[in-house]
């Protein structure tokens, strides 16, 4: 069976498209992951400059409600 030309430049849009709707979806799924992981991370820096001394406890608890 042949495709000729048209059936080659269908081919290759359809291959185009498929290409970007997955680069695509990889990168927003990717900013997705990186937003749930950010908050535990942030709060653990702020809980070490806490117990090392270098924040007050109200500094501490100001920062902890702007996290949340």
């Amino acid at each position: 069976m042949e495709f000729g030309i048209m059936g080659g430049v269908l081919l290759l849009w359809f291959v185009l498209v498929v290409m970007t709707v997955s680069l695509m979806w990889g990168l927003f799924r990717n900013n997705r992951v990186v937003a749930t992981v950010q908050p535990p991370l942030t709060r653990r820096i702020l809980e070490q400059r806490y117990a090392n001394g270098e924040i007050s406890q109200e500094q501490y608890l100001a920062m902890l409600e702007e996290i949340q």
